[in-house]
C-alpha cells in the first residue's frame, strides 16, 4: 500500500469514527470519491476497532461518552473487576483506535471517589502511542484549573500498558448540554467566557489544546465547562524545533481545525483562537463556518485556508445545512430569526470574525484579549474587533445610558449636555482602547521574554545542576536590561519573580521584586487598577509571611476594596484577598472577624467552584485554624481559673473548638488528596495541620504518622532547608515532645536548626524560633545550662520584627522562670516582666 493511500485512509478513518455507526457508511462514500481500494481500506480500519473515535481523541470522562448501552457491557473485557494502582474498574465508558475509558472508583476504602481511567489498548501499546500517551500525562500534571479536567494519577497496569486516572465529570459535551438546556445569547455568552479562562489558563502554562470543539467540552449539571482530552496538545517549546513544526502531528478534527493546522505548520495559541472562534461561531448561529462534502485534503484546504466565512448574522438567517459531522449545536433559545441577525450584526460579527481569521497574527493576540471582546460587548462598551468612530463610540453611549437620551432629547436644553457626554463617553472609549491594546502588547511581550528565559534554563545551556533558584536568580539580574523600555510588563514578571522568591521562603529578595512591582504599576497604572489590587496581595502575604500584620491587613483591606469596585463580591479575585485577610485577622487574634471573612470566601468560592475544589479545601483549612486557635485559648482560660466549675467549662469548651478544627481539617486533606497527587505540597500542608489538629487532642500515634508524611513529603517538594520542612522537623519533636519522649524529640530540633542556620541569617525569625524550641526542650530534660545559652541567643539576636518581638518576650519569660528554678534570684530579677531592668 502507498504512503499516500495509507495517509488518506487514515484522515477518513479519523473524520468519520467520530459520527454514530448508522451514518458512517454514507461518509466513507462520500469521502472516499468512489476509490474502492481507499474505501476497503477505511472500512477495514473501522471493523478492527472496538468503538467510534480515536483513543486520542476521545474526550475523558462522563457517562455521556459510552458509545451505545451495548458498549458497556462488552463480554470479555477482563479490565472490568481489575484493580489498577489505588482504584478499581466498574465498568466500560467508551472504547477508540486507541484506547478505552472506564469508569472505576477508589479501591483502597481511604474515601470515596469516582474517576474515569484511561488506558492504551493492547496493540496499540506501540512506541508512538505511549510516547503521546506519556506526553499526555505530563501535560495534565501542570494544569490545574476549575474549568479543566484534573489528572489525578497515572502509571502502568501490571501486563505493561500506561494508563491515566482522571477527575470524573458528570457531564455532557456542550452541543448536548446546548440542546438539552435552550440557552439565551447571553447565557451562551457567559458559558463561553468561562471556556476561555480555561483555554487562557493553560496557555499561561504554555499548553496549546490544539483540538478545541463540543464534544472536549464537557458541561456539569450546574452549567460549569469543564475542558477534558489534552491527549494531541501541545506543550510550547523553543520556536523552530521538531515538536513544534513536526507534519506528523496532523490529527484534527477539521471543523474546528485552523489553516495552520490543515497546511501542518506551526501551532500556536492562536490555534486555539481559531478553533474558539469556530464554537463561538456554533454557539452564535447554530451553524459552523463551514460545511465538507468529500472531506479530502484539497476540500479542507480550500475552504479553510482561503473561503472567508460569511458573517454570523448572515449563516444565522440561513437554513441550517445538515451537519458533516456529528451533533451540531442548536441556535440560541427564545429569539426570533431576524432579531438574532439585528444581535450578532456589527460588534458580534467582527468579534467572531477576527478569531477567524486566515493569519495567526491577525487574530486575537491571546484568549484573554479574545474573551475580553465578549465582556465589552456585554457591557455595551468599544470592541477591538471594530475599527473606532465617533458613530460608534455614540450609539455604544447610547445603549448604555438609553433613559437619559430619552430625557435628553425631550427637553431641548438638554442637547448640548448630550453632545458634550457622547465627547466624554468617546474619550473613555480611547482609554479603553488603549487600554486593551496595552494588555495585548504586554502579554504579547511577557510571552516573548518567558520564551527566552525558558530558552535560556534549558540544561544544556544551564547545566543538570541548575536549580529553580538559580533560573529565577537568572531571570531577575536580566530584567532590567531586557524590558526597561517596556516598564508594566517589566513589573508583570517582577511580580511573578518576587512570588517565586517568596515560595522558595527567601523573603528578602521577594520584597525587592514585589516593591519594584507595586511601585511601576502604581505609578504607570490609574488608581484601583486590578494590577495595583493584585501587587498589593502579594505585599501583604511578604508582610503575613514576616509577621507585620498590621501592614499585611491594611494592604489586604484596600486590595479588597479595588476588587470589590471592579468585579464586585462573588468573583476569584476577591475570594482570594478574603481569604488572606482572614488568615492575618486569625494571627492577629481577632478571631470572630477572621471567620466571618472566611466564610464569606467560602460562600464564594463554593458557589463559583464546586464543594471540591481546591479553593474550598483552602477555605476549610483556614477555618480549621480559626477553631484551633480558639481551643487554645480556651486552654489557657482554663489554666489561670482558679474555680474548677470555671476550669472545666473552659476545658469542655477547647474539647469541641479542637474536635471542629480536626474535622474541618480532615475534610479539607480529603478534597486535596482527590484533586491532587500525593507528593503535592497542598497535600503535605494538610497532612501537617491535621497532625497538629490530632496532636492537640493528645491522639499522638496517628499524629506522628500525619506529620512524618508530611515532612517526607516536603523533603521531596523542597530540599533540606526549605522552611517548610524546617517547621514540619519542628513539629515532630512537638509531638514527640508530648508523648514524653524528650530524647528522640531532641535530633529532628538540632536537624532543624541546621537547616536554618545554613539558610538564614542568626537574626531569622524561624532561626529564633527553633533555637527558642529547642531551648524549652533542653529545660524539660534537665539540661539547664543548655537551655540558659539558647535562651540568651534569642534574646540577643532578637530584632525589631514582629515575629521576633514576641521571640524575644517568651525568652525573656522563660530565662525569669529558668533563673527562679535555678534558685538565681538576682538573675531572674532582672528578667522579671515589667521590671525596668528588663531586657528590651
Amino acid at each position: 500500500m502507498s504512503g499516500d493511500l495509507l495517509r488518506r485512509a487514515e484522515e477518513i478513518y479519523f473524520s468519520v469514527s467520530e459520527l454514530a455507526p448508522g451514518d458512517r457508511a454514507a461518509a466513507v462514500a462520500r469521502a472516499c470519491a468512489g476509490d474502492a481500494v481507499l474505501k476497503a481500506e477505511v472500512e477495514s480500519l473501522l471493523q478492527h476497532t472496538d468503538g467510534v473515535g480515536g483513543f486520542l481523541a476521545t474526550p475523558v470522562l462522563g457517562e455521556s461518552f459510552s458509545l451505545s448501552p451495548a458498549s458497556e457491557g462488552t463480554p470479555g473485557d477482563d479490565m472490568v473487576g481489575q484493580t489498577i494502582g489505588h482504584y478499581r474498574v466498574d465498568r466500560r465508558l467508551a472504547s477508540g483506535g486507541m484506547g478505552t475509558v472506564y469508569q472505576a472508583s477508589r479501591a483502597d476504602a481511604q474515601f470515596t471517589q469516582r474517576v474515569a481511567l484511561k488506558v492504551v489498548k493492547r496493540g496499540m501499546d506501540s512506541e508512538e502511542i505511549v510516547r503521546r500517551f506519556r506526553k499526555e500525562r505530563q501535560t495534565l500534571a501542570a494544569l490545574n484549573h476549575p474549568n479543566i479536567a484534573r489528572l489525578i494519577d497515572g502509571g502502568i497496569t501490571p501486563d505493561g500498558r500506561p494508563y491515566l486516572v482522571m477527575e470524573f465529570v458528570e457531564g455532557v459535551p456542550l452541543d448536548t448540554y446546548c440542546t438539552e438546556h435552550p440557552l439565551t445569547l447571553t447565557a451562551r455568552l457567559r458559558l463561553f467566557e468561562s471556556i476561555c479562562d480555561a483555554v487562557a489558563y493553560a496557555h499561561r502554562s504554555l499548553i496549546v489544546h490544539r483540538d478545541l470543539k463540543p464534544s472536549n467540552i464537557l458541561v456539569t449539571p450546574e452549567g460549569v465547562p469543564k475542558l477534558v482530552d489534552f491527549g494531541i496538545s501541545s506543550v510550547l517549546v523553543r520556536e523552530g524545533t521538531a515538536e513544534v513544526t513536526s507534519a506528523d502531528e496532523r490529527r484534527l478534527t477539521p471543523e474546528y481545525a485552523s489553516p495552520e493546522q490543515v497546511r501542518g505548520q506551526a501551532v500556536s495559541t492562536a490555534t486555539d483562537v481559531y478553533s474558539l472562534g469556530v464554537i463561538l461561531f456554533e454557539l452564535l448561529t447554530g451553524a459552523r463556518p463551514y460545511s465538507f462534502v468529500t472531506r479530502s485534503t484539497q476540500e479542507l484546504e480550500r475552504l479553510i485556508c482561503t473561503l472567508e466565512p460569511a458573517p454570523p448574522s448572515v449563516a444565522a438567517s440561513r437554513a441550517r445545512p445538515a451537519a458533516s459531522s456529528g451533533p451540531q449545536i442548536p441556535p440560541p433559545a427564545e429569539i426570533s430569526v431576524d432579531r438574532l441577525r439585528r444581535k450578532l450584526e456589527d460588534d458580534l460579527d467582527n468579534i467572531a470574525l477576527m478569531a477567524l481569521r486566515k493569519e495567526p497574527e491577525r487574530r486575537y493576540a491571546t484568549v484573554e484579549q479574545f474573551a475580553g471582546d465578549i465582556r465589552r460587548f456585554s457591557g455595551n462598551l468599544p470592541v477591538l474587533a471594530r475599527r473606532d468612530t465617533l458613530s460608534y463610540r455614540a450609539h455604544k453611549f447610547v445603549l448604555r445610558n438609553a433613559l437619559a437620551c430619552v430625557f435628553a432629547g425631550a427637553i431641548s436644553v438638554s442637547i448640548v449636555a448630550g453632545v458634550v457626554g457622547i465627547v466624554w463617553q468617546w474619550r473613555v472609549a480611547d482609554s479603553e482602547r488603549d487600554a486593551a491594546y496595552l494588555a495585548r502588547d504586554q502579554s504579547e511581550a511577557l510571552s516573548r521574554f518567558l520564551q527566552k528565559m525558558l530558552d535560556e534554563a534549558d540544561p544544556a545551556r544551564a547545566g543538570p545542576d541548575a536549580t529553580l533558584r538559580d533560573w529565577v536568580d537568572t531571570t531577575a539580574a536580566s530584567l532590567d536590561g531586557q524590558l526597561r523600555d517596556r516598564p508594566l510588563v517589566l513589573a508583570a514578571v517582577r511580580a511573578a519573580i518576587g512570588r517565586m522568591y517568596l515560595a522558595l521562603g527567601l523573603t528578602e529578595k521577594a520584597e525587592a521584586e514585589l516593591s519594584a512591582a507595586l511601585d511601576a504599576r502604581t505609578r504607570l497604572l490609574p488608581p484601583g487598577h486590578h494590577d495595583i489590587a493584585e501587587s498589593k496581595d502579594d505585599i501583604a502575604t511578604l508582610r503575613y509571611d514576616q509577621g507585620r500584620l498590621d501592614e499585611a491587613e491594611q494592604l489586604l483591606r484596600s486590595a479588597l476594596n479595588m476588587h470589590e469596585r471592579l468585579r464586585g463580591h462573588d468573583n476569584a479575585d476577591t475570594a482570594e484577598v478574603l481569604n488572606d485577610l482572614g488568615a492575618v485577622l486569625r494571627a492577629a487574634g481577632k478571631l470572630d472577624e477572621a471567620e466571618v471573612i472566611h466564610r464569606r470566601a467560602l460562600a464564594v468560592r463554593t458557589g463559583m467552584l464546586g464543594p471540591q475544589s481546591l479553593e474550598v479545601a483552602e477555605s476549610l483549612n483556614n477555618i480549621a485554624g480559626i477553631f484551633r486557635a480558639r481551643g487554645r485559648k480556651e486552654e489557657g482560660l482554663a489554666k489561670s481559673a482558679s474555680d474548677p466549675a470555671v476550669q472545666t467549662q473552659h476545658l469542655t469548651a477547647r474539647t469541641e473548638q479542637m474536635a471542629e478544627a480536626e474535622r474541618l481539617a480532615a475534610e479539607s486533606l480529603a478534597i486535596r488528596r482527590a484533586v491532587l497527587k500525593e507528593n503535592h505540597p497542598l497535600v503535605a500542608q494538610a497532612l501537617q495541620n491535621l497532625a497538629v489538629m490530632k496532636a492537640e487532642r493528645e491522639d499522638y500515634a496517628p499524629a506522628l504518622e500525619l506529620m512524618q508524611q508530611a515532612l517526607k513529603s516536603y523533603e521531596g517538594i523542597f530540599g533540606d532547608s526549605h522552611p517548610a520542612v524546617i517547621r514540619a522537623l519542628g513539629n515532630v519533636s512537638f509531638i514527640l515532645k508530648r508523648q514524653g519522649r524528650l530524647e528522640d524529640a531532641e535530633s529532628p530540633l538540632r536537624l532543624a536548626l541546621q537547616s536554618a542556620q545554613k539558610r538564614f541569617p542568626p537574626t531569622d525569625p524561624l532561626v529564633l524560633s527553633v533555637e527558642l524550641q529547642l531551648a524549652r526542650l533542653l529545660e524539660a530534660r534537665g539540661l539547664d545550662a543548655d537551655a540558659e545559652q539558647l535562651f540568651l541567643t534569642v534574646d540577643r539576636y532578637s530584632t525589631g520584627e514582629s515575629r521576633a518581638v514576641q521571640t524575644k518576650k517568651d525568652a525573656v519569660a522563660a530565662l525569669h522562670d529558668l533563673y527562679l528554678k535555678m534558685g538565681r534570684s538576682e538573675d531572674a530579677a532582672r528578667y522579671a516582666p515589667n521590671s525596668p531592668a528588663a531586657p528590651k
